[in-house]
């Protein structure tokens, strides 16, 4: 996993369609910066659904409150939005009052069928 916590992390990401991404939403922080408000990671083809959990210290597929399973018809999802962004998803969480948030990327092309499948499940189209 390629985590982004300032402008010179993004360098390290090799898709231009995320890189180019990344770069639009720092330039849309303005007068913030990343280090201000959150943390960008990118999905790689070697990462698993361990790795990317680890990472957010938490099962990103469940509601942390309730438990619940995105299979699960009581789900409810914990993230602000999952968009498709043609190549790949932006899943937002807001992390704190403060406006803090995670925003990882995932590519359609990821090694992860339970992450893709949650993905395409709740995903809207970007931009709306």
């Amino acid at each position: 996993m390629i985590v982004i916590r300032n402008e010179k992390d993004v360098s390290a990401v090799l898709d231009k369609s995320v890189r180019e991404h990344i770069e639009q939403r720092i330039a849309e922080l303005e007068p913030y910066t990343l280090e201000d408000l959150g943390t960008f990671a990118v999905v790689e083809d070697a990462d698993n659904v361990r790795v990317v959990n680890d990472f957010y210290a938490m099962d990103v597929r469940r509601n942390q409150r309730t438990g619940h399973h995105y299979t699960d018809p009581a789900f409810y999802p914990p993230w602000e939005v999952i968009e498709d962004l043609g190549s790949f998803y932006a899943i937002t969480w807001i992390t704190g009052s403060d406006g803090k948030g995670l925003v990882l990327l995932v590519p359609h092309t990821c090694n992860i069928p339970q992450l893709l499948t949650m993905c395409r499940t709740f995903a809207v189209k970007g931009g709306q």
